[in-house]
């Protein structure tokens, strides 16, 4: 096929066809980036404690005292699956007696003052009551449909937005519809106000005459050869575990301390100046030192985490930030890294394919919550600690920065160490 580059460069790069498709395309993204960050707050799973019911006649200072306390990371919290039975709870208050006068027996005769950690404990039969300081209604408190709705309405107020975007011109060309593709073209000319040739596109009847047959390479010509398998291998390793990275950050910050909404506004707001920093590097730095540089820095916050987790509130927050930063600024780097490593002839494919293997590490990556039960600052080691293996794998990676973009899988640069 002749080439589509060429043919149509009569549009120029930046006019208002181009710049009316970029701003539809990226108010269409917004519903998917909703849907998914979304779940922090509608799956997140409030403070709570054993509800105790209206019926079971019993003052608030027994009500609050019905519930065990235990130590959980240096603090005093309240159990969330277990109460004090309530039939001992009940005939201790008819008997007249109060916890604090209980507390003050049991101190005056040497003995602990915890007396109410010696009853029996039970489930909590009645439901639980949650706290309702950041979180009036989420999916543990409320019907799943009611919640389902509220995700659904962004995207369907976003679906009149794909009639203002034509199909793709190249796609309509290598499916035969030449007069269509023309047709855009020349729509797309008079909106950029400029001139359209005569003849954009060659027949195909012409352009099998005067031209050899293109090379065609299936998604199999990633591995076709031991260079571009190595590449392509390090690459779906860096996206997915970037991938994970970047949601594991995002899902694991309802285990921060503070405001959810400031946290996650923090934590949003940290994406500005990480794609501006990733923008800078592209233009004027190599692509492998700049990655480095970039996962480098969230690793060694990420991981510097577990000592500032309980003592310095403030401290551990602004390293979550500095970590978010380096993660967010790799990732955006690796879009333009990628495309220049792979040949014009597999490029697509090459970046589709990594897309995919991004998109299985946003899958995993909610479960680093639940690792979260085990230990609250796992999921912070994990991400540290895949942010370190992108290093390594990019390391074996070659040099792009102002060289030719390769056309065939032979003109490919060979994979070695720092040049």
């Amino acid at each position: 096929m002749q080439n589509y580059e060429e043919s149509v460069s009569f549009l120029r790069t930046w006019g208002p066809f181009q710049r009316k498709i970029f701003v539809v395309l990226c108010l269409a993204c917004v519903p998917c980036g909703y849907n998914i960050l979304s779940v922090i707050f509608l799956l997140a799973s409030p403070p709570h404690h054993c509800d105790i019911p209206d019926h079971s006649n019993l003052s608030q200072e027994w009500i609050h005292a019905s519930i065990p306390v235990k130590q959980v990371a240096g603090q005093l919290t309240r159990s969330s699956c277990s109460r004090y039975e309530l039939d001992l709870v009940r005939n201790l208050s008819t008997m007249g007696a109060s916890p604090n006068w209980m507390q003050n027996q049991s101190a005056q005769q040497g003995l602990r003052p915890e007396v109410l950690s010696n009853l029996r404990q039970e489930d909590c039969k009645d439901g639980w009551t949650h706290s309702t300081e950041y979180f009036q209604s989420t999916v543990v408190t409320e019907t799943w449909r009611h919640l389902s709705l509220t995700m659904s309405l962004p995207g369907l107020a976003c679906i009149p937005l794909w009639w203002l975007v034509p199909e793709s011109p190249r796609w309509l060309l290598s499916h035969g519809h030449l007069p269509e593709a023309e047709l855009l073209l020349r729509s797309a000319a008079l909106e950029n106000q400029v001139e359209a040739p005569t003849v954009i596109f060659l027949p195909p009847k012409a352009e099998r005459a005067g031209s050899q047959k293109a090379e065609s390479v299936s998604f199999l010509g990633l591995l076709k050869t031991a260079n571009i398998r190595r590449v392509t291998m390090k690459l779906w390793l860096i996206w997915f575990s970037m991938s994970i990275c970047y949601f594991g950050l995002s899902f694991s910050m309802s285990t921060l301390y503070g405001n959810p909404f400031l946290n996650y506004f923090l934590l949003t707001a940290v994406e500005l100046p990480a794609f501006f920093a990733s923008w800078l590097a592209a233009r004027s730095f190599p692509r492998r030192l700049s990655f480095i540089s970039f996962s480098l820095l969230g690793a060694l916050a990420l991981l510097f985490i577990q000592v500032t987790m309980h003592s310095h509130p403030d401290l551990t927050m602004f390293l979550v930030l500095l970590g978010k930063f380096g993660v967010l600024a790799g990732n955006g780097l690796v879009y333009t890294y990628t495309g220049e490593l792979f040949p014009t002839v597999i490029r697509n494919t090459a970046m589709s394919s990594c897309a995919m293997f991004s998109k299985v590490g946003s899958s995993v990556s909610p479960y680093l919550l639940e690792m979260a039960g085990f230990n609250e600052l796992l999921p912070w080691i994990i991400v540290g600690v895949l942010s370190l293996l992108n290093i390594f794998l990019c390391i074996f990676l070659p040099e792009t920065f102002r060289q030719p973009l390769p056309d065939t899988i032979e003109q490919m640069p060979v994979t070695q160490w720092f040049t």
